[in-house]
């Protein structure tokens, strides 16, 4: 999730009702997330706001129906620019780790994971951030809203890597 969508309360309620039950039957420990605070980004601090009200509907649904919350919101780890991947979407694999310890925490799982901690960035000019923008904005952006503007997925080419259903076998590990 990396990426996440705010969903209307309608929603979200519909969604806490019908995946309980079905999790909590099995004895699944259901985990949600909220969305990060992404105050840090010029171009997403917009979304605030709204992931603001995504994650409270989130924790109503979560506490009518027992399930665990990891606080992405409250993690300042991932509250940089640095930590997420370059189309600025997705985590990178520092704040990948950085998520896993607190979903550890969460469900109150002891372990010896260490924090990783990124290199010290020297404070760049104005230009650096602006030039990176513009290339994030070509690279990513423009496409994005191209795909969008024609009523085209990222996926309408690519085939089902199983198109049939089919028993997957026993799992590996």
């Amino acid at each position: 999730m990396t990426l996440f969508v705010p969903v209307p309360t309608r929603t979200m309620s519909q969604l806490g009702s019908m995946m309980s039950p079905l999790l909590s039957r099995s004895g699944a420990t259901i985990v949600l997330f909220t969305g990060p605070d992404l105050g840090f980004s010029p171009f997403f601090w917009a979304m605030r706001g709204k992931i603001a009200i995504y994650n409270e509907n989130l924790r109503s649904v979560a506490a009518r129906h027992g399930c665990q919350i990891v606080d992405l919101w409250s993690l300042t780890a991932i509250q940089d620019a640095g930590m997420w991947a370059p189309d600025r979407l997705h985590f990178n694999p520092l704040d990948y780790h950085t998520i896993a310890r607190s979903v550890l925490s969460t469900l109150g799982v002891e372990n010896s994971s260490q924090p990783s901690q990124i290199e010290p960035v020297p404070m760049p000019s104005w230009r650096g951030p602006r030039t990176s923008d513009v290339a994030w904005a070509r690279t990513y952006l423009v496409p994005w809203v191209l795909r969008r503007a024609r009523h085209q997925s990222s996926g309408d080419h690519i085939l089902p890597k199983r198109p049939e259903a089919s028993p997957l076998g026993r799992p590996r590990f």
